[in-house]
């Protein structure tokens, strides 16, 4: 009954697919963060740029008045 219990357990740690499963949740967990971080930048550009936009609108429509 222990040697079971042994190959069992033999069999368990040398089973690599959980290490493989983690080494891509790792992978996709740096390209989220990578993605998060590239989305919050671009979205600071974009918010000036329509910033901009909206302030020569503004000053266009005042002067049509």
């Amino acid at each position: 009954m222990k040697t079971r219990s042994f190959m069992r357990l033999v069999r368990a740690l040398s089973d690599r697919r959980g290490v493989t499963a983690l080494e891509y949740g790792l992978v996709a967990a740096l390209a989220a963060v990578a993605i998060i971080t590239a989305m919050a930048n671009m979205g600071a550009s974009l918010e000036s740029v329509v910033s901009g936009i909206s302030g020569k609108l503004t000053s266009t429509a005042a002067g049509i008045n």
